[in-house]
C-alpha cells in the first residue's frame, strides 16, 4: 500500500479546508404535480414544468412558472422561463386567472459537494379582474448537496370529479454546478483503504478501488468488520459490527490541483453470531480539501459511541480507532 504525502484530517476536531466550486451554476425552478383526471382518478407524481439557467457566481438568474387555477379545483402548468430582470418578469406575470412563481437565483459559490446560494422569490396571485397580488415569498439562503431540490412552496389544490390535471404542485429550486468544458473529461482513480486499529494496536485493512469523472459522486461501500461479544446475552452469541460505507467526489482545478471530498459513514449494531446487520447506529466525517495528483489524504473517526442493543459501544472499542485513507490520481 505505497502512499504518497498523506494530509490527516481528525473528523472530531471539525476540521474542514474551503475548496472553491466551479465558477458557475445551472439553477432551476422546478414543479412537481400529483396527476388527477376526471372521476377523480389520481395518478403519480410527475414533473410538471421547469426554468432553467446558466448563472456565474455573484451574479443573478431570474426565472418564473406560472399556472391556472381551474375552476375544477385543480392547477394546469401555464408557462415558464426567464427574463433579463426581476422587474421585467413581475410586468408580465401572472395573467388573469393564473398565479406564479417569480425567483431570483443568486450563487455564493461552495465547498465540492455542495451549492450554495441566495434566493429571493414571491407568489403572486392574479384574478379575472384587478392587479396581481403577493400571497407568498421570501429571501433565503440555501446550502446543499449538487443536484439535490429545495422546497419552496406547495399549491394544495381542491379536486373534483370534473378535474384533469394537478391536485397539487410543489415548487423548489435546484441547483449544480456547471463543469469547464476544458476540464470537463477529466477522470480520476481512487484508492480507498479502511483501517481499523484496535486497543492492542493490531491492524486489519479493507480496499475499494474505483474511478470516476469530474465532478461525479462516486459510493462505495468497504463491507463489515465483526468483533465477537465476550459474553454471551439471553443464553445465545451475539457480534458486535461496523460496516463502512463513503463517499468521494472530484474536480480537476485549471492550476493543475483536485478540490476532493471524502465522505465517511460508518454504522455499529449488534447481531446474533452468523446473521445480517438490520440497524445500528450510525456516524461519519465529511472533510474537503486540494491536493495534487498523487496526493493521499487520511480521515480519522474517533472511538464508536453510544449502545447497540446491549452493548456499550465506548467500552467496548476503548482504544480503537477507523480511517479512510484515500489516494487519488487523475487518468488520461
Amino acid at each position: 500500500m505505497a502512499r504518497a504525502v498523506v494530509i490527516l484530517l481528525t473528523a472530531a476536531l471539525g476540521l474542514t479546508a474551503q475548496a472553491a466550486t466551479g465558477d458557475t451554476y445551472s439553477v432551476s425552478l422546478e414543479a412537481r404535480g400529483t396527476h388527477v383526471r376526471s372521476g377523480l382518478v389520481f395518478g403519480p407524481t410527475e414533473t410538471v414544468s421547469d426554468a432553467g439557467a446558466e448563472v456565474r457566481v455573484g451574479e443573478s438568474a431570474y426565472v418564473y412558472l406560472s399556472f391556472w387555477r381551474l375552476p375544477s379545483g385543480d392547477y394546469c402548468n401555464r408557462a415558464s422561463g426567464g427574463s433579463r430582470s426581476f422587474e421585467e418578469m413581475r410586468q408580465n406575470q401572472p395573467e388573469p386567472g393564473h398565479e406564479a412563481f417569480l425567483a431570483t437565483i443568486r450563487p455564493l459559490g461552495s465547498e465540492i459537494g455542495k451549492v450554495k446560494f441566495e434566493v429571493d422569490w414571491e407568489q403572486l396571485r392574479r384574478d379575472e379582474s384587478g392587479p396581481a397580488v403577493r400571497v407568498g415569498g421570501d429571501v433565503r439562503v440555501v446550502e446543499m448537496p449538487e443536484g439535490e431540490v429545495h422546497v419552496l412552496d406547495f399549491l394544495a389544490g381542491k379536486p373534483t370529479a370534473e378535474s384533469y390535471c394537478y391536485a397539487n404542485v410543489t415548487i423548489g429550486v435546484r441547483a449544480r454546478i456547471r463543469e469547464d468544458e476544458a476540464l470537463a473529461g477529466a477522470r480520476f482513480g481512487y484508492d480507498v483503504w479502511w483501517k481499523h486499529t484496535d486497543e492492542k494496536g493490531r491492524i486489519e485493512n479493507r480496499r475499494f478501488v474505483g474511478s470516476g469523472r469530474q465532478g461525479e459522486p462516486l459510493t462505495f461501500n468497504l463491507g463489515e468488520r465483526r468483533q465477537p461479544v465476550p459474553e454471551s446475552h439471553e443464553g445465545k452469541r451475539w457480534d458486535s459490527i461496523i460496516e463502512m460505507v463513503g463517499e468521494v467526489q472530484a474536480r480537476a482545478r485549471a492550476d493543475g490541483r483536485i478540490d476532493l471530498r471524502l465522505g465517511a459513514g460508518r454504522w455499529v449494531s449488534t447481531e446474533l453470531t452468523g446473521t445480517p446487520r438490520t440497524g445500528g447506529i450510525g456516524d461519519g466525517g465529511r472533510k474537503v480539501v486540494t491536493v495534487s495528483p498523487g496526493e493521499t489524504i487520511a480521515l480519522r473517526l474517533p472511538s464508536p459511541r453510544g449502545r447497540a442493543e446491549f452493548v456499550d459501544s465506548k467500552a467496548f472499542y476503548a482504544g480503537h480507532t477507523d480511517e479512510l485513507i484515500l489516494t487519488v490520481t487523475r487518468e488520461e
